[in-house]
């Protein structure tokens, strides 16, 4: 037989819900912030190899920069390439949040 709750706990789990939603909306305005992405990040991002990054690179469709040598890509040129491939922006979102909390590429 489920249990239904009374008014207080139902009030409790909205109270930790909302609680929880304002932390998700911080941690992703967080992560969001973050400009440059690696090169494994970026690959993951777009979903595309190695070569094809080291293509579009070379044809100066993503914004990149060297800090010492290392390669990064800029977030907004990532966003902004993946919307000209018409894709919808809350896919763009989740992608490049994925690639940024992804602990494979860091």
């Amino acid at each position: 037989m489920a249990h239904c709750p009374d008014y207080e706990e139902f009030c409790a789990v909205v109270a930790r819900l909302e609680r929880a939603e304002r932390e998700i909306h911080f941690l992703k305005s967080q992560l969001m912030a973050q400009q440059w992405l690696s090169r494994a990040q970026a690959r993951r991002a777009l979903g595309i190899s190695e070569s094809t990054l080291f293509r579009l690179t070379q044809r100066g469709a993503l914004t990149f920069r060297y800090e010492g040598s290392k390669l990064l890509y800029c977030v907004q040129g990532i966003r902004a390439y993946l919307n000209r491939q018409k894709i919808e922006p809350s896919v763009v979102d989740g992608r490049v949040l994925s690639a940024l909390t992804d602990a494979h590429t860091a």
